[in-house]
């Protein structure tokens, strides 16, 4: 756990030219933003309008090696600014927050579908943007919303790997006679048990989608 999870972070809304605050940053599907954040402090500014056509939204956010940055994201309603005159506990955004990619490394990544337990859907997606480093940080958001439906992967196989251990691709390949079934056609102990076990991975493939 982090050391400053039960420290209160220093409220940050990101200054524009002479020290305006910026009320709310609008981020552009495609394109990348460059977010200025000083040491160990956060922003609410940014957030995602996103189209009754979304079909997938992928966020990341990428900032210097040797920096620790953390990404959390949130649907409909803004994340709390805690109490007047407190900026709130990081704890408790987490709390609030829908999805979070939390790492101790430069770089995050929040990737969701129509599948998801929330999934991506018309309206305003919010993002709170945390610097954990001791130092001030210009880290690169971006957003990309796909429009297009999200395929099932495909789960490849392989009976026949030579870097298997010995005799392991017998069991896949035993030649011993077996009856076919109407469920498996297989004429053979090995073919059978391949079909089985290809059987299996469309079944994964199809409950599983790109994340």
């Amino acid at each position: 756990m982090r050391a400053l999870i039960r420290v209160l972070l220093p409220a940050l809304m990101l200054g524009v030219g002479s020290g305006v605050m910026a009320q709310g940053v609008s981020v552009t599907p495609g394109q990348n933003v460059a977010v200025d954040l000083s040491a160990e402090s956060f922003t609410t500014s940014y957030f995602i309008d996103v189209g009754p056509q979304a079909q997938q939204m992928v966020i990341s956010l990428e900032s210097p090696q040797g920096t620790d940055v953390d990404l959390m994201l949130r649907f409909g309603n803004a994340f709390p600014s805690g109490p007047p005159g407190l900026p709130p506990l990081f704890e408790e955004q987490l709390e609030y927050a829908h999805y979070v990619s939390v790492s101790t490394g430069p770089s995050e990544r929040i990737a969701i579908s129509r599948a998801n337990r929330i999934p991506v859907q018309a309206g305003r997606w919010h993002l709170l943007l945390i610097n954990f480093s001791g130092q001030p940080v210009t880290a690169t958001l971006r957003a990309d919303v796909l429009n297009e439906p999200v395929g099932a992967p495909t789960i490849e196989m392989v009976y026949n790997d030579p870097s298997c251990p010995t005799g392991s691709s017998d069991y896949w390949f035993d030649p011993g006679p077996r009856q076919n079934s109407n469920s498996n056609p297989g004429q053979t102990i090995g073919e059978q048990r391949r079909i089985a076990m290809d059987r299996a991975a469309e079944l994964l493939a199809n409950e599983l989608r790109s994340a």
